[in-house]
């Protein structure tokens, strides 16, 4: 039987993370939901802000509930700069495997930076691993759009997801 995920023992750690280059990492709060909207909209174009408080609040709120009811941990990390003006934005889950241990996908990452974003990303990574690590995790998926039947064909085929055997 597949192991269920496990709530990170910070769930996330609600106490800001100084990244040295000044970028602190934490747990989206309720009232910087607005404000996410912005940044959620760069990864998301087609997003309403009804549509955006609505998922961003059940996302919070999954994040204190007991997750073996559910199997699932859902997540948001955001990035801020000092001035505690948001940067970044990662929505994540945790759910149980099969025949593994439980699994973290990163549904979106979204970094917005005036010179260069990668910095923001790396802190905002860096900090979903750690949260999967705290769970128990021993995998990780991306979600991607769903391409053309061929597109999708050969990045499952490129990917590690893939097992193919053949007798001859």
């Amino acid at each position: 039987m597949a192991d269920t995920p496990r709530a990170p023992s910070s769930v996330p750690d609600p106490a800001p993370v100084a990244d040295p280059a000044c970028i602190l990492i934490a747990p989206l709060t309720p009232d910087q939901i607005d404000d996410a909207y912005v940044l959620a909209r760069l990864g998301y174009r087609d997003l309403t802000l009804e549509d955006w408080r609505q998922k961003a609040a059940l996302a919070l709120a999954s994040e204190v509930m007991d997750c073996q009811i559910q199997n699932v941990i859902q997540g948001m990390i955001a990035a801020c700069n000092p001035a505690g003006r948001l940067r970044g934005l990662l929505l994540y889950t945790i759910a149980a495997r099969i025949a593994a241990g439980p699994v973290l996908n990163i549904e979106r990452l979204i970094a917005f930076g005036v010179l260069d974003p990668a910095p923001i990303a790396e802190a905002l990574t860096r900090h979903v691993l750690d949260i999967a690590k705290d769970a128990g995790c021993d995998g990780f998926s991306l979600t991607a759009p769903l391409g053309s039947h061929a597109d999708t064909m050969a990045w499952l085929q490129d990917s590690t997801t893939c097992v193919l055997h053949r007798v001859f």
